[in-house]
């Protein structure tokens, strides 16, 4: 009797625990400031943070993190900061082989300037915005006991090539 599961046994693609389609960025944490936030004036930080940001990059890193196996699919940029994104998710053995490439894009970037009680959060949503139903395999997909969908409000255009059936 084998000991694989049954979702990993078809074809040449590898099964996972989950799967994750999502948003991939950066988040800049800057800690210290003012709860009111003046206007043309420069206002000092005492302490900073970059990190992985994206709430489907981070599942797929934590998930990994914890022992899983995961695929990630989302569009990644091509600059310096989504070098950033994919070695914090190669780290954990996080699989991007199905992630989608455009020569053009940008990896986006998350500023949240955290406050005692509350925090401001400014975004730029970068290759998010690009990711379409076409580039999502669907049998890459579907081998995993999981699925997870993650910032579907971000994924503007995944939104709007998905099929209708996605949209209910």
């Amino acid at each position: 009797m084998s000991s694989k599961p049954p979702f990993q046994e078809s074809n040449a693609l590898p099964g996972f625990d989950f799967n994750v389609v999502g948003d991939t960025n950066l988040d800049l944490l800057l800690y210290g400031l003012a709860e009111e936030l003046p206007t043309e004036q420069e206002l000092i930080a005492d302490g900073m943070a970059l990190q992985l940001g994206g709430s489907g990059a981070i599942t797929a890193h934590n998930l990994a993190a914890l022992g899983n196996s995961v695929g990630f699919v989302s569009l990644m940029a091509h600059d310096e900061l989504g070098h950033l994104c994919r070695q914090e998710l190669v780290a954990p053995n996080v699989d991007l082989s199905r992630c989608v490439h455009h020569a053009n894009a940008q990896t986006g970037v998350t500023v949240l300037l955290q406050h005692e009680l509350r925090r401001h959060m400014f975004t730029y949503a970068g290759a998010t915005f690009d990711l379409q139903a076409c580039d999502l395999d669907i049998d890459y997909l579907s081998r995993a006991r999981h699925f997870h969908l993650s910032s579907y409000y971000l994924q503007r255009d995944s939104r709007r090539t998905s099929p209708s059936y996605w949209r209910t």
